[in-house]
């Protein structure tokens, strides 16, 4: 599935150690505010799976349970902690999500082409290939779907990013036989001895006709041409238009670009399986490995690693144990400015290379391919919101502080319904409590009570108040929800 391309310009080992810091280098500049625009998309992404009761740790770089921060911090006693009273969420963000969703990717968008002259056949032959093509596109990448990712992403991550390009792949889009042709020599006359007195051609030097005998003069040599043939047939795997879609997580953007055609350079990260990328670039199998190095910070693939693997299904580390044997593919677009970093003599041989701008792939800190290649030719991003910059609030943004409060009061109601039966205190002289518990409840049972005091025996027993919801609360709960409808 390898994307073609120019012939990669071959660098050796110092230059590509030297492109991938520069790569290095001009990523890390914006470090801090990838690390804000993560945490948000963490947040979006485990609020629409569910996974709401986690708050944001600096030191592990990602969302984890209440549960995992001790009382302690809060000056509490940890063993008198309820850690294991449960906690509900009404999971607003996500219904909210996908009513958006169904509006945005109702119906895919309708593409017919027309010929310009309908009485001409060759623009009517002409729209009628463009109009299969579309047929073909659509069914290859399942539109349907792809509006569907488009909508999550852009309520999730606020962003999402469409790569585009031919892709030759056996397995997906099957194979053709093509002939491949060659010259091969064709005989046009055979040799033969011509009789100079009839001009009649013989295999034996005598002439039928005439009744002599040829000699050696009159033999004419055979006579031969080179003409193109198929020599044989060739296997050859089929490719197609793909689409695929990408969120912020996987996708990196400097933060003062407002569009693609404003960014220096474009990050596209994924984890994946070693043997995959042995598989595509078998001259570098030596060298690729399993490593957390290279482009980007470390808690981009933590982050990836977890979505991808389902953490949002139990506990904040699940996922962390499947990257140890994963490697992170990156690829790298960037624009010839990128290249002045350098000094004078380091830029020159690169922007002779890459005129258009360079493609990098990289296993970990492995380069595995350069090549000439232009972000503009594959790429096409969108933002869900105007604003400046890459990093820009989705969609759903404004919808994860409304839930934390819906969250915040569901969770006292419940706290107020679990211990709204009273309690009950008696007077141990007068009762026996041990007995009234062992005894099965009947209507009308008795039991007997032992009159300490002349008192009534209703003075010995004392029913604490239940503890009732707030109507402000609740209100603003009701408030919440009639909002949302």
């Amino acid at each position: 599935g390898a994307n073609p391309g120019a012939p990669p310009a071959g660098l050796d080992r110092d230059t590509a150690a030297n492109v991938c810091r520069l790569i290095q280098d001009t990523v890390a500049e914006s470090d801090t505010s990838r690390r804000w625009q993560l945490q948000r998309i963490r947040k979006g992404r485990d609020y629409y799976y569910g996974k709401q009761w986690q708050v944001w740790s600096m030191d592990r770089q990602a969302y984890i349970p209440m549960s995992d921060i001790p009382s302690s911090i809060s000056g509490l006693d940890d063993q008198a902690a309820e850690d294991d009273d449960p906690v509900y969420a009404w999971n607003l963000y996500r219904a909210t999500g996908e009513f958006i969703s169904s509006v945005i990717s109702g119906g895919p968008p309708t593409v017919r082409f027309f010929p310009a002259d309908a009485n001409n056949s060759l623009d009517v032959a002409t729209a009628k290939a463009a109009n299969d093509i579309v047929e073909i596109f659509h069914r290859t990448n399942s539109i349907d779907n792809l509006l569907s990712q488009e909508a999550y992403y852009l309520y999730t991550d606020g962003f999402y990013a469409a790569y585009v390009r031919h892709v030759v792949d056996k397995q997906r889009f099957g194979a053709r036989d093509e002939p491949i042709m060659g010259m091969v020599e064709k005989e046009i006359s055979p040799e033969m001895y011509v009789c100079p007195q009839c001009g009649g051609g013989y295999p034996q030097p005598a002439c039928e006709r005439c009744q002599v005998q040829l000699g050696p003069d009159s033999l004419v040599p055979r006579q031969t041409t080179q003409v193109e043939e198929q020599t044989g047939v060739n296997t050859v795997a089929n490719g197609s238009e793909v689409v695929d879609l990408y969120g912020a997580l996987e996708v990196r953007l400097p933060p003062e670009a407002r569009d693609l055609q404003e960014a220096r350079y474009l990050i596209l990260a994924q984890e994946v399986d070693p043997a995959y990328l042995k598989a595509m670039y078998p001259d570098k199998e030596k060298e690729i490995g399993v490593r957390s190095g290279g482009i980007g910070l470390a808690e981009e693939r933590t982050a990836r690693t977890q979505t991808q693997t389902a953490s949002w299904m139990s506990g904040p580390f699940t996922g962390i144990d499947d990257k140890a044997n994963k490697v992170t593919y990156t690829r790298a677009w960037v624009r010839p400015s990128v290249f002045y970093r350098l000094e004078e003599q380091k830029r020159a041989a690169l922007l002779e290379a890459y005129p258009d701008g360079g493609f990098f792939a990289f296993a970990g800190d492995v380069l595995l391919e350069d090549r000439n290649e232009s972000m503009d030719d594959f790429w096409v991003i969108c933002h869900a919101t105007p604003g400046e910059g890459s990093m820009r609030p989705s969609i759903g943004d404004v919808m994860l502080d409304v839930q934390d409060a819906l969250n915040d009061l569901l969770d006292v109601e419940m706290q107020n319904a679990r211990h709204s039966v009273s309690m009950i205190f008696a007077d141990t002289q007068s009762v026996d409590k041990d007995e009234i518990r062992q005894s099965r409840v009947r209507g009308g049972q008795i039991y007997p009570v032992k009159r300490v005091t002349g008192d009534a025996i209703g003075s010995q027993f004392w029913e604490s108040t239940p503890a009732g919801s707030n109507p402000q609360a609740i209100s603003l709960r009701q408030e919440i929800g009639r909002a949302h409808v």
